[in-house]
């Protein structure tokens, strides 16, 4: 049985983060999300570079313009994500499980290691993402 995240849990993760991504490592704690269940949440914007969603299931995410560098996905099942965007420069993808995730063209480009399996679930149109999201 997963945890569940709520808002208030990940704004806290978001800001302790950040605190650590400022202060190298001195203050704050790195954001570690593995095994965890999030439904619906905004990270619009943020900047949550090296940080851990390995084996999470995160379901109708926005990433949209979020600073996601070297994050680990790995295991991670995603349904309705949104990284619009999104800096995913050395994101580990290795067994993440996409359905129904918008990742643009050029940043999809840069991504190596993806299977055709797992392109089958990427929409690189915005437009169409959107339209698909809704049902």
């Amino acid at each position: 049985n997963m945890d569940k995240l709520n808002k208030t849990q990940i704004d806290k993760c978001i800001e302790e983060h950040k605190l650590w991504l400022t202060s190298n490592g001195s203050q704050g704690t790195k954001a570690n999300f593995s095994s965890k269940l999030i439904n619906i949440a905004n990270f619009k914007e943020a900047n949550l570079s090296d940080s851990n969603f390995s084996n999470s299931i995160l379901k109708i995410i926005e990433f949209v313009d979020a600073n996601l560098q070297n994050v680990n996905f790995e295991n991670a099942e995603l349904t309705k994500v949104d990284f619009h965007n999104a800096n995913l420069t050395g994101a580990n993808f290795k067994s993440t499980e996409f359905i129904k995730v918008h990742i643009n063209e050029e940043m999809l480009s840069q991504l190596n290691g993806l299977t055709e399996e797992q392109k089958k679930g990427i929409i690189t149109s915005y437009r169409k993402f959107m339209w698909k999201s809704i049902f």
